[in-house]
């Protein structure tokens, strides 16, 4: 088991920009590059939006 020093939120933790498209679109969402927001180390923000559905009945059942 493994233990950490410090709480998980306060822990580095760093994705590329391919791997957090990649969890998106495994789960059926794109992702919409937002960019920078005045974050104090510089980190930028993406967004995930789920994918269209290509089957009409999903939207009206």
């Amino acid at each position: 088991m493994l233990y950490l020093k410090q709480p998980h939120d306060h822990a580095y933790f760093h994705y590329t920009r391919r791997e957090i498209v990649g969890f998106g679109e495994r789960h059926g969402y794109t992702v919409e590059y937002i960019g920078e927001w005045s974050h104090p180390r510089g980190q930028v923000m993406l967004a995930y939006r789920p994918k269209p559905s290509l089957k009409p009945h999903a939207l009206h059942p």
